[in-house]
């Protein structure tokens, strides 16, 4: 790899990971000021990582911090297994009784938050 690509290919993780805690942080919190506390600690720990003597201390920091997006990642996983469960048995139950394109209604799941225009 040329050291173009390295250039492009470090920019865009960032950029993409930016992205992840930026939307994440603002679903959560709802809070501009979050937002915009994100966006300097972003910046300094943009800065830190490039003017870090060697790649090491860029690893110590972000090697556990993906280790803990993934912990979150798969709670959050757990907690929507049983209702992907229930949207799975639906779409069982529909290929059972003989349709071959089963379509998901989401009327029969009132107690969920869903988007009904979505599904139209």
């Amino acid at each position: 790899m040329s050291l173009t690509e390295y250039i492009l290919f470090a920019f865009s993780s960032i950029i993409y990971n930016y992205y992840l805690g930026e939307t994440a942080l603002a679903e959560l919190t709802r809070s501009p000021v979050s937002v915009h506390l994100l966006r300097w600690a972003v910046v300094a720990v943009v800065l830190l990582g490039a003017s870090a003597p060697g790649a090491t201390s860029v690893f110590f920091f972000s090697d556990p911090l993906m280790g803990l997006l993934a912990l979150v990642n798969l709670m959050a996983v757990l907690m929507l297994f049983p209702v992907a469960m229930r949207v799975l048995e639906d779409y069982r139950a529909q290929l059972a009784a003989g349709i071959d394109k089963p379509v998901f209604n989401a009327e029969q799941f009132p107690d969920l938050d869903i988007d009904r225009s979505a599904w139209k």
